[in-house]
């Protein structure tokens, strides 16, 4: 099954070789995978920052953790879900926080982050290297021209 994964991903999404012992994790589905990830990477008194709205889900995996949810609100404003990256920037520098859930396309708002949005959260992360980002791209083959 990996080798499949890799194969697809790899070559076929990612341009790039996959090695499926070493980049691929198969877990039992996409919410546990998720909980995996968080109760692995948050503990009592961590922060999780993520944005509002948000998938419930993560609430919920968070708090069976020990951790709590630093949400950043999108704002819908000219037909378009929008972030203040300093708002961003101020979650992610707090010293308890320590992932970023980054969720695109986004599950409630069906937003797809351009690549520029994409390009300033990258730049923001890279001034906070004590944050771990899990991209969660369930939607990412559900997307319309």
């Amino acid at each position: 099954m990996v080798k499949k994964i890799a194969e697809v991903y790899g070559k076929g999404l990612l341009d790039r070789t996959v090695d499926p012992m070493e980049e691929i994790l198969v877990t039992q589905g996409a919410n546990g995978g998720l909980n995996a990830f968080i109760m692995a990477l948050i503990n009592e008194g961590d922060e999780l920052v993520t944005f509002e709205p948000m998938f419930p889900m993560y609430l919920d995996h968070v708090e069976l953790a020990g951790g709590k949810v630093n949400s950043v609100p999108l704002t819908y404003k000219d037909d378009d879900w929008r972030f203040d990256p300093e708002q961003l920037r101020q979650a992610l520098s707090r010293p308890q926080s320590k992932v970023f859930m980054f969720n695109t396309p986004h599950n409630p708002t069906g937003k797809v982050f351009s690549r520029e949005e994409i390009d300033t959260i990258s730049a923001i992360l890279d001034d906070c290297p004590h944050v771990v980002t899990l991209s969660d791209e369930v939607y990412e083959f559900l997307t319309f021209d």
